[in-house]
């Protein structure tokens, strides 16, 4: 939001206050937005490298397990 000084203000018709708020108010919405989005694509990003991980290890466990009777 653009800094305003108090005569700036007072010197303002309706109808500019009104354009300056919705301004305002649709640039603090979308950085909200885009930051929901952020925080949804990290957690969709760990989500995926954490099962990737525990397959990997699995698979690598499941190798490497002993085994009984007459298979090693």
């Amino acid at each position: 939001m653009e800094n305003l000084t108090l005569e700036q203000i007072n010197n303002m018709d309706a109808e500019s206050m009104r354009q300056v708020l919705r301004n305002a108010v649709i640039e603090r919405q979308r950085a909200e937005q885009a930051e929901a989005e952020r925080q949804k694509a990290e957690a969709e990003a760990k989500a995926k490298e954490e099962e990737r991980m525990d397959n990997f290890f699995a698979g690598k466990l499941k190798n490497q397990s002993p085994r009984f009777g007459d298979q090693y």
